[in-house]
């Protein structure tokens, strides 16, 4: 074999290994669903949440590094080790732009993990040359009964298969607190005590109740006749207001201003001269 050919070998089988080193480096995350919040330049940093069921067989946990958009695919061109973090250097394509990205991973690819990137985009991506994203994922137990690898959930409800289809969230039935007052089953109405309960005070109907009585001054008790007094012994009771006067007599007896005492009993008085 010829030298050059030979070194030409050598080196692809190099470049070979080395990506079979950095294939192996990828992280793989755990298989089930995680929860992924991401804050970005692109977000204004305001937190986006969603749920991503993954399948650790073919997963790629560094494919969206940079803003996290949808259809971002991110090519890493260097992985290494600092410490317990790692350090991963990639291209990023972004609609009609390529970022170069920065990023530090820490935590584990099994339970939670966060990544921190910085990227420069060329051409500028929304008028923005630079900028940056938080990622933090935690996993919170198994797919959903119907999820496939790939299929997410938004923070808006909307369900986004792996093809990157979208389906409005099934509405759910909301039962009412306020109770049915049209219906009068099971409700008692009338005078009728109710079942089961002998004896039972009737309860009256609404319209079958009595006002009660507008409040205010109370009403004048009637007034008590007047007590008269009784005249004295042997003396007629004088009349009252409601008594008649009777009428005079036509011959009323003649009186002597003078009393007379009367004769003594069995001797007729003497004539006067």
């Amino acid at each position: 074999m010829p030298k050059k050919m030979r070194q030409t070998t050598l080196l692809l089988l190099a470049l070979l290994a080395a990506n079979l080193v950095w294939a192996q480096d990828v992280p793989k995350r755990k298989s089930g669903l995680w929860e992924i919040t991401r804050t970005s330049t692109y977000t204004l940093d305001k937190p986006k949440r969603i749920q991503l069921c993954v399948d650790e067989a073919s997963d790629n946990a560094l494919l969206q590094l940079a803003e996290g958009m949808r259809d971002e695919t991110c090519t890493t061109s260097k992985i290494s080790r600092d410490g317990d973090k790692l350090v991963v250097d990639a291209t990023c394509t972004l609609r009609a732009s390529t970022a170069q990205t920065h990023a530090v991973i820490s935590g584990k690819f099994d339970s939670a993990y966060t990544i921190e990137s910085k990227s420069t985009y060329k051409p500028p991506l929304a008028h923005a040359t630079t900028g940056h994203a938080q990622l933090v994922a935690r996993w919170t137990g198994p797919c959903a009964p119907g999820q496939h690898p790939g299929d997410s959930i938004l923070d808006t409800g909307i369900i986004r298969d792996s093809s990157g289809k979208l389906e409005e969230p099934k509405a759910k039935s909301v039962k009412s607190d306020t109770p049915d007052t049209t219906s009068t089953k099971g409700r008692h109405i009338g005078k009728v005590p109710a079942k089961g309960i002998p004896g039972a005070t009737p309860v009256p109907n609404a319209s079958s109740l009595t006002p009660p009585a507008k409040t205010g001054a109370p009403p004048a008790a009637a007034p008590k006749p007047k007590r008269v007094a009784p005249a004295p012994t042997g003396t007629p009771p004088a009349p009252g207001a409601n008594s008649v006067t009777p009428a005079p007599s036509a011959n009323p007896p003649a009186t002597n201003p003078k009393s007379v005492a009367p004769a003594p009993t069995g001797t007729p008085p003497a004539p006067s001269q």
